[in-house]
């Protein structure tokens, strides 16, 4: 019997599989919002899931003045160790990630070059933290120890034991202070509840100069009012005043009710388009199932109990979720690759995918058991259904489809006013200048040599790039393309802020930057270019010729337009600085017009690879490749957030189009009785379109408020915007143009009808 259900409701969906297939598609963009976000907020709670969450305790330096004011330092560290605290068991010392380059050499003595990150750690962060160690119990106990991670592992020995080996810093950065040149490899740990990637735990007694985040487990039966009195006994002398430990309870300090807001809010918002999608299916839905009472109503003749009829309607909506559950698998992977290749694998988190799987899996059967009382609500309204009350033309009033019309609007509204927005401010402070074409970027190579290893052999590579045939020029800055850095500017007795950058002599030539004044020298010492709109903010304050940054005096030796990649918005900014410079980090080469850039890329790399291990990566790409790049991040997002805002819209759209649809289609005789006694158009539109311009109206005054308040948040936040009058009279006006074409053409329709041909049908 449920067979023969769901084949029923599969050819129910076929009758409008147009606008189905279309809430397939916005319920399987709505549960991967919603299902993303549930994982990885579940990520930031992880301390939840650690044993003895309740007694965990951060300990923090503080002041007579200034409570939780930073990390401990190693001085601190061994003053707690000397006189424990009562109350705590022991510490966990942990310090901040950080990036480095290591050579690790193998029981042959080969030699394999990383960049890894790494923490500085004790012996009992890793039990503090969960890490489970895979060859016994050794700990690192001197300072010229080390433990590996199992991925990091992984790619060196396979599945081999690599306790003993050596890892060997390359560059003199790590420690330095402690004179260690090598550690011993003594055991690998597998990932702790954080499921942070870190390669490389180090001994926290190596790190002299770090600072420090340290926790503990309360004792049995001792609170964190009686440990602060223990530690108020302790006092740990610094250079600028004696400081105390205090401590917080890490559930205080991550759980707390701020906590649970902001984490509820976005819950809340990216579950809106799920929202949305919902209910714009489960309306059109129920308009159908009561459509479609003369068939209930013969079921019911039939033999057709209660119990039928709730099978009939929920295995429309299992159909259709079903459906957008399996899209959605299919996306979510999508989403993470693109994610991987656009955001920085610094600022991108781990994403298990099975993970992610069984979020949206136990999203899907919770959305199931959501919609199954759902559904209940028109069977039982139809439950008295009969014969006799179709022949009367019984119809009831749509309470429930207009408050859910006016929550999808009030959605739409929020997304469509906060997402245009956001876009603005992005334009605004993204607007780049650019002096190349497209053509021009697409033919520049940006090369990047982070590792020491690599600058070891920096002049014969860079020697066989240049003799290339397509290779015609380069140049060398300090900072990144387009991620320019800021400096102090002293007018005066004012402090302005200016962006700069550090180049060689070639820098205007290369980015066809107009420029006058001197020709640029490397290294000149006191030496600056100033950007034209800098130039004429020092004119109208009379300084000519000098400038003083950060407190040293510079000479003006030339103004040029701009720097490429600086901004626009010069709301934040009143212009930028240049510095001739020989040292560098970034290389840019130009590649001859009519030369595939990428092919030349490829030779490169074959270069590069004579003389660099393949455990090092090649940090080259065009200049126009914006991946791994802020700017490849923003893009992404503007992307992400323009579509969410086009769903919400098509998602009103269909609401509305299926509702005067359904209501133009059931009216007929009315309004063809209505025709013959005499109704103008004006009166017949009145009839339909009263109904939605108050939902609108109602819709926009409560999602309006929402989106301004999230613009004044970006105000706050020193975004450029535009007026809120101006924003807020265009997000009316566009809202209100889309619902009234809408409402228009089926109206238009049900006017053009023959009264006749429908009195005849009747």
């Amino acid at each position: 019997m449920i067979l023969h259900y769901l084949k029923v409701a599969w050819r129910n969906l076929l009758k409008y599989k147009t606008h189905h297939l279309i809430s397939v598609c916005c319920l399987t963009i709505g549960i991967v919002c919603y299902s993303l976000t549930d994982y990885f907020l579940e990520k930031t709670v992880y301390y939840r899931s650690m044993p003895d969450a309740e007694r965990r305790v951060i300990l923090r330096l503080s002041s007579m003045e200034q409570a939780y004011g930073g990390r401990l330092t190693l001085e601190d560290i061994h003053r707690l160790e000397e006189a424990l605290p009562a109350g705590l068991t022991d510490l966990s010392v942990e310090s901040y990630t950080l990036s480095t380059e290591v050579c690790v050499i193998d029981d042959e003595q080969r030699e394999w070059p990383f960049i890894v990150r790494y923490r500085a750690v004790n012996p009992y962060s890793f039990h503090y933290t969960g890490r489970r160690l895979l060859y016994g119990d050794r700990l690192p106990e001197n300072p010229d120890e080390v433990v590996l991670s199992r991925k990091f592992v992984q790619k060196i020995f396979g599945k081999e034991n690599p306790v003993g080996a050596i890892v060997h810093p390359v560059t003199q950065n790590l420690f330095r202070d402690s004179g260690i040149r090598q550690f011993k490899v003594v055991n690998v740990v597998e990932s702790g509840w954080d499921e942070q990637e870190i390669d490389c735990f180090f001994s926290y007694r190596a790190a002299s100069d770090y600072s420090f985040e340290v926790g503990g487990l309360l004792a049995e039966g001792v609170t964190t009012a009686s440990l602060n009195k223990s530690l108020q006994e302790l006092p740990l002398v610094h250079k600028d005043g004696t400081w105390r430990a205090s401590a917080m309870g890490m559930m205080q300090m991550y759980d707390n009710m701020q906590m649970r807001m902001a984490r509820l809010l976005f819950r809340v918002l990216a579950s809106l388009i799920l929202i949305s999608a919902l209910i714009n299916f489960l309306k059109f839905v129920f308009q159908m199932f009561y459509n479609r009472q003369r068939e209930v109503a013969l079921r019911k003749c039939m033999g057709s109990d209660t119990k039928g009829l709730l099978v009939l309607l929920f295995a429309e909506v299992f159909w259709m979720l079903s459906a957008a559950m399996f899209l959605s698998l299919a996306l979510t992977e999508v989403v993470v690759n693109v994610a991987l290749q656009y955001i920085p694998r610094e600022e991108m988190p781990e994403v298990s995918l099975a993970a992610v799987y069984g979020t949206q899996v136990r999203n899907y059967l919770l959305l199931l058991a959501v919609c199954l009382p759902v559904t209940c609500f028109p069977v039982w309204r139809l439950r008295h259904t009969g014969i006799s009350q179709q022949v009367a033309g019984y119809h009831g009033r749509h309470v429930f489809r207009s408050v859910m019309m006016w929550l999808q609007l009030s959605i739409a509204v929020f997304f469509v006013g906060g997402v245009v927005c956001i876009q603005i401010t992005l334009h605004r402070t993204l607007d780049r200048y650019r002096p190349l074409s497209s053509e021009e970027e697409g033919q520049v190579i940006v090369f990047q040599p982070r590792s020491a290893y690599v600058w070891q052999h920096i002049d014969p590579i860079l020697n066989e790039f240049m003799a290339l045939s397509g290779i015609t020029g380069r140049i060398s800055t300090v900072q990144a393309p387009q991620r320019l850095h800021i400096l102090t500017l002293q007018i005066g007795k004012q402090e302005r802020r200016v962006v700069y950058t550090n180049g060689d002599a070639g820098y205007f030539d290369f980015l066809h930057i107009p420029m006058q004044g001197e020709k640029p020298e490397a290294n000149a010492g006191d030496v600056v270019y100033v950007s034209e709109r800098l130039d004429r903010t020092l004119n109208r304050d009379s300084v000519c010729h000098s400038i003083v940054l950060e407190g040293k005096p510079y000479r003006i030796a030339g103004v040029y337009e701009a720097l490429y990649g600086e901004s626009k918005d010069t709301s934040r900014m009143v212009g930028s600085v240049f510095f001739p410079s020989r040292e560098y980090r970034y290389l840019y080469f130009r590649v001859a017009a009519g030369q595939d850039a990428r092919e030349v890329m490829g030779r490169m790399e074959e270069i590069y690879r004579k003389y660099i291990p393949a455990t090092l990566p090649l940090e080259m790409r065009l200049l126009t490749d914006n991946k791994q790049t802020l700017d490849g991040s923003v893009a992404v997002i503007r992307v992400v957030l323009a579509a969410l805002a086009f769903i919400s819209v098509l998602l009103v759209v269909l609401s509305i189009y299926s509702a005067i649809s359904l209501d133009t289609a059931g009216r007929q005789k009315e309004v063809a009785i209505r025709k013959i006694n005499g109704a103008t158009p004006k009166v017949i539109a009145c009839l339909f379109g009263r109904s939605y311009l108050v939902i609108f109206i109602l819709s926009f005054l409560t999602g309006f408020p929402l989106a301004y308040l999230l613009v004044n948040t970006l105000k706050e936040a020193g975004a450029p915007l535009v007026p809120a009058w101006q924003w807020g009279a265009l997000l009316f006006v566009f809202m209100l143009a889309i619902i009234f074409l809408t409402v228009v053409y089926k109206i238009v329709q049900v006017m053009r009808m023959n009264p006749a041909e429908v009195i005849k049908r009747e």
